[in-house]
């Protein structure tokens, strides 16, 4: 008889699910009744017919185009979730978790890669291929009238290099002696309402985002002045817009580094190969990071958009809902289990998540799936710790 880790239960078919699950359908959140909707032509990658086409250029160009929202949008006020950081911050495989449940996934050729080879799903019917800064918002728009439950765009900083060397061309002016004129405003003038106007297609979709980018460093400029740590957008001035816009920013900072001091005959420990961390610094000029849901630590946070927008909801009131992927639902208890033991019990991570990983691995699940579960504990646990820790800090 094998035991389940949950107190009180035993037996081997306490969590039943397939040993390999892949979302077959998508999951939409209306009201409190999820629905499942089947892949089809409301689903997955939308030909790009000469109407679609049409639609997209006019909804590009519409100057009212978020005037009157209709009803039928699931959330009033959508949260919206910049990620920006250096190469292999898990940034992409983070969003993934965060849309795998039935969001569209708006990227470049390559770009969902890590959903089949770190968390063990299929999305390619959730995949729209797109090249530049402007489909954004009418894709966005599409997703919200067509079942997907929430965006997931990457990586702004190749769509916004693509845009932007054909929009400094067209915006580029001369004077007799070959000097530019007038170039930044004018760019400034296009640029600027390009960017916001993805947070604008969230907001009236009615579904939550996670936009990705590329860390820009924070250098000084002497015509434009200091810029800080934020998105990448191929211009420095636009590194604070899309921080403004959303209601979490957060730096994708890696895995951290041993620091520890060492005996003689003693070797560095790294951290776990799934162990990425993030900050949501807030009051420092110099990053444009924050989190207006008080959700994420400052420092050294989990890396997990998902669980923090499910910590958001129970904590305020949000009807924000993260589905699973079909066939995955059994991880919600597996994870809520295991951040119970880290907050009531004061059990330590590794403690708290081994017996049920081996548990899951016996019942014959895949060990990525495995992973995803118990590192999503884990994650919950420490969101729901360090808010509890920082809450009164310096108060008392």
């Amino acid at each position: 008889m094998t035991t389940d880790p949950r107190p009180g239960v035993t037996g081997v078919a306490a969590v039943a699910a397939p040993a390999v699950a892949v979302p077959a359908v998508a999951v939409a959140q209306t009201g409190t009744t999820v629905a499942v909707i089947a892949p089809g032509p409301a689903m997955g990658k939308a030909p790009v017919t000469p109407q679609l086409d049409a639609d997209l250029r006019a909804a590009i160009n519409a100057p009212n185009l978020y005037v009157g929202r209709g009803a039928d949008r699931k959330l009033d006020d959508p949260p919206f979730i910049v990620v920006f950081g250096g190469t292999n911050t898990s940034k992409s495989t983070d969003a993934l978790r965060f849309v795998a449940g039935g969001g569209l996934i708006l990227t470049q050729p390559g770009g969902a890669t890590t959903a089949k080879t770190v968390l063990g799903i299929d999305v390619s019917q959730q995949i729209q291929h797109v090249s530049t800064f402007e489909e954004l918002p009418a894709w966005i728009r599409w997703a919200g009238e067509n079942g997907f439950t929430s965006v997931y765009v990457d990586d702004a900083t190749l769509l916004m290099a693509n845009s932007f060397a054909a929009i400094r061309k067209r915006y580029t002016q001369y004077r007799p002696d070959g000097t530019e004129k007038g170039t930044d405003r004018a760019m400034w003038g296009v640029l600027r309402p390009l960017v916001t106007e993805v947070g604008k297609a969230l907001r009236w979709a009615g579904i939550p985002g996670v936009l990705t980018a590329h860390a820009q460093l924070a250098y000084h400029h002497d015509k434009d002045g200091a810029y800080p740590l934020g998105p990448d957008l191929s211009w420095g001035k636009l590194v604070s817009v899309l921080p403004c816009e959303a209601d979490i920013c957060l730096y994708a900072t890696g895995r951290p580094q041993p620091t520890a001091v060492l005996r003689p005959g003693e070797t560095a420990q790294a951290s776990p190969p799934w162990d990425f961390r993030c900050n949501a610094e807030r009051g420092n000029p110099g990053v444009a990071t924050g989190d207006r849901f008080d959700i994420v630590p400052e420092f050294d946070g989990p890396l997990n958009t998902a669980e923090i927008i499910r910590e958001a909801a129970r904590v305020h009131g949000y009807n924000y809902h993260v589905p699973r992927p079909s066939g995955l639902e059994w991880m919600e208890e597996v994870a809520e289990n295991i951040a119970q033991a880290i907050i009531v019990n004061g059990t330590p991570e590794r403690d708290a998540a081994k017996p049920w990983a081996e548990y899951l691995l016996r019942q014959g699940h895949h060990y990525t799936h495995v992973r995803w579960a118990t590192v999503d504990g884990i994650h919950r646990g420490r969101l729901r710790a360090g808010r509890q820790t920082n809450a009164l800090r310096g108060l008392i």
